[in-house]
């Protein structure tokens, strides 16, 4: 579509002569296509790419409170943590090391047969 300088001059000579109502017409129509472009164009991509962003910034948003609230409670589960690894010391200190447990077998073993019962192997 190349358009020269003549045939703009003539297109527009053209409009020149048209009555004046259809002249003024033409003005509403010309605003009409020009808004109707740019919402097509600019605005609905632009809005729907916006759309997106907040969906995202939402998302984030629950990510950082989800991540604030265990940050929150850093402190309480450091403490259970501790709670439990001392429950821990203590089991271990009742247990038997593995140096005694051949010997702890071997008098589980003699207490059975003393007091009459047969072990199965």
């Amino acid at each position: 579509m190349d358009l020269s300088l003549d045939e703009l001059t003539g297109a527009f000579e053209k409009i020149a002569k048209l009555p004046k109502f259809y002249r003024m017409a033409m003005l509403p129509a010309i605003v009409v296509l020009v808004c109707a472009v740019y919402v097509y164009f600019l605005y609905l991509p632009t809005n729907s790419n916006l759309e997106s962003i907040r969906d995202q910034q939402l998302q984030l948003q629950r990510k950082l409170s989800e991540v604030r609230s265990v940050a929150g409670n850093e402190e309480v589960v450091k403490q259970e943590i501790a709670a439990l690894e001392r429950k821990l010391e203590v089991a271990l200190r009742q247990l038997p090391d593995s140096k005694e447990l051949p010997v702890l077998l071997t008098d589980i073993t003699s207490l059975g047969k003393n007091a009459g019962l047969e072990f199965r192997a």
